[in-house]
């Protein structure tokens, strides 16, 4: 496993075919956005922590045959699961929703 910095954004990749999604939020995050990083859990899922080191979410990949798609759940402690925020066509849509959901 290795890291890369790009558009302020670590990335930690995997062997997985979903490799382009943390690519892909890290060129959109750009330089004014805080830096989410994405932290692989598996081939389809990474985690997605905040500027300050928090667990906003994950992003799972749910892509099939009609094209990508992503997943980005969060952690509510009060039910103590992991709720859908949404689906999404684009990974940093999904990470965008983490950051700004509340």
């Amino acid at each position: 496993m290795f890291s890369t910095k790009e558009a302020d954004m670590t990335i930690f990749p995997t062997s997985s075919s979903t490799l382009d999604a943390p690519a892909e939020v890290a060129r959109a995050a750009g330089p004014r956005r805080a830096a989410p990083r994405l932290v692989p859990v598996r081939a389809d899922r990474w985690r997605v922590i905040d500027a300050a080191g928090r667990i906003i979410g994950h992003l799972d990949d749910v892509s099939d045959r009609s094209g990508a798609r992503f997943r980005a759940s969060r952690y509510r402690r009060a039910t103590g699961a992991l709720v859908a925020v949404g689906e999404f066509s684009r990974p940093i849509d999904a990470v965008d929703a983490l950051r700004y959901a509340s």
